[in-house]
């Protein structure tokens, strides 16, 4: 036995029933998610974020992720919290392992106000609470009526074809990506495809990048990728309109004046290998 293993031999432990107490979800007296919390800042890392003392047998991270709707730079960081500030949390998710993971971005009234005041962040820590409480109940709400909808297929979504070139109006951009209103205006539906972030170059496009490319009201042209009737999803490609990579980094207005010929282009080349894939397919069975 080492001596660092004699000196933990003879520190009193607490009973693995008490600790398991402590970090149990199921236990009364403790908090659940969704709660909002008192606490003080015991430690701030840059990359990791804050941890923070609510009153449990470990401390809270509240991530760098889950500190405002708006990102947070370094020197945001380094302004907002000090060890032993009082502040507010809510409590986003308790894992088995008893890790308690808070936000400040739940409690934020509006987006970014954890830069701009945190202190009113604080003061309005309830009703932004609220607000977060009732939208996730929605959320749920939404996604249970989903799962339980009949599987039918939205007609709607018939008029539009795999590879198919359309031409859109930006309605929302997103860190994640862009929505694109590719309705023709022919009937009263109004077909909203998602261009993800991945599907908008073949090279590595940033949140800036995103801003830069994309604005609300923008004319573009996209091919629709892929069509869920089910789940009444389209995901739409830029990328597949590049004639170079990166070239909707470099030069959108280029990509959306070449899209018809490179989109036709596109479809020879994909009918091509599928019938090569068929044709081997014969050829092996």
């Amino acid at each position: 036995m080492t001596p660092s293993d004699q000196r933990r031999a003879l520190l009193p432990r607490e009973p693995r029933d008490e600790r398991n107490r402590i970090v149990s979800r199921s236990d009364p007296t403790s908090h659940a998610e969704f709660d909002v919390r008192d606490g003080v800042v015991t430690s701030t890392k840059l990359l990791q974020g804050v941890y923070v003392d609510i009153g449990e047998a470990r401390d809270a991270q509240l991530h760098v992720s889950h500190i405002s709707s708006e990102r947070i730079s370094a020197e945001d960081f380094l302004k907002m919290f000090s060890v032993g500030d009082k502040i507010k949390v809510m409590v986003q998710r308790i894992a088995k392992s008893g890790l308690i993971s808070v936000s400040t971005k739940s409690l934020e009234v509006n987006p970014g106000d954890m830069i701009k005041s945190p202190q009113l962040v604080y003061e309005k820590a309830e009703e932004g609470a609220a607000a977060s409480r009732a939208k996730f109940e929605a959320q749920m709400q939404e996604k249970e009526a989903l799962k339980n909808a009949p599987r039918e297929i939205d007609p709607n979504l018939k008029v539009h074809e795999v590879h198919e070139l359309r031409s859109g109006v930006v309605t929302s951009v997103r860190k994640f990506g862009v929505f694109v209103d590719i309705g023709d205006g022919s009937s009263p539906f109004t077909s909203v495809g998602m261009l993800h972030v991945s599907r908008i170059s073949s090279e590595f496009i940033s949140e800036e990048d995103l801003k830069t490319i994309f604005s609300l009201g923008d004319k573009i042209k996209v091919m629709i990728h892929y069509i869920d009737q089910y789940r009444k999803l389209v995901s739409l490609s830029t990328r597949s309109l590049e004639v170079n990579p990166g070239d909707m980094a470099r030069d959108p207005q280029l990509v959306y004046e070449k899209a018809e010929e490179v989109a036709a282009a596109y479809r020879v080349a994909y009918q091509a290998a599928k019938e090569a894939k068929k044709k081997a397919a014969r050829i092996n069975s």
